[in-house]
């Protein structure tokens, strides 16, 4: 099925479920909220990488207004609700500054994987661990958690764009996995490298250009 949204093109946008802030301030997206605020329909991120116009990206809704200023600048929430692919994208609409798209809504298949969330979890955790940070992510793997994960993995924006284009709870969770297997023994050894340069009174204190 295919359906018509206005669209905010960005290089960021949240995953389905997750809420993002977001600070208006050009004419035409002015005019976007506020005509998704009047007729409480949600708008598309289409995502943005290297100049170019991606054909995926995010559904939201406006979760929060929090601030409206007086020259019609807003600070919002949004909420990511579900993935699109982009088909056409409508550059002019009468009276609108903004641009809209024509999109289709793949199925995206949510089921758990216990055995690959688990593994997965353990590798973050390990990775929180490292920088001695409180691990940010509830819940367990009766749900389907990739994208709380994945908040958290540390993706580039090309990492974030070919995530997103995943469509299987299984796939996401493995490609997260792939991911921290390759991030996490980098961390350890700079830790281990920082602590032996400690024991052996090394610091970055010592030493200067001068």
């Amino acid at each position: 099925m295919m359906n018509f949204i206005p669209i905010f093109p960005l290089s960021v946008a949240p995953y389905p479920g997750k809420v993002m802030a977001l600070n208006i301030f050009e004419d035409r997206y002015k005019q976007l909220i506020n005509d998704c605020i009047s007729t409480k329909k949600p708008f598309g991120i289409p995502m943005i990488a290297k100049g170019n116009l991606e054909n995926i990206g995010m559904l939201v809704s406006i979760s929060q207004i929090r601030n409206v200023f007086e020259d019609g600048r807003m600070q919002i929430s949004v909420r990511g609700e579900k993935i699109f692919h982009t088909l056409e994208i409508i550059e002019a609409m009468p009276d609108k500054l903004y641009q809209g798209a024509i999109v289709k809504y793949p199925h995206n298949d949510r089921r758990p994987q216990p055995a690959l969330f688990n593994s997965t979890n353990i590798l973050l955790q390990r990775l929180f661990d490292l920088s001695n940070m409180a691990y940010p992510v509830e819940g367990n793997s009766d749900s389907s958690l990739s994208y709380d994960i994945a908040d958290f993995a540390g993706f580039t924006l090309d990492q974030k764009i070919a995530f997103m284009s995943l469509l299987k709870e299984d796939q996401r969770l493995e490609y997260i996995r792939q991911h921290l297997m390759k991030v996490v023994p980098l961390i350890e050894n700079s830790v281990i490298i920082s602590d032996v340069m400690k024991q052996k009174g090394f610091s970055l204190d010592n030493f200067s250009l001068n």
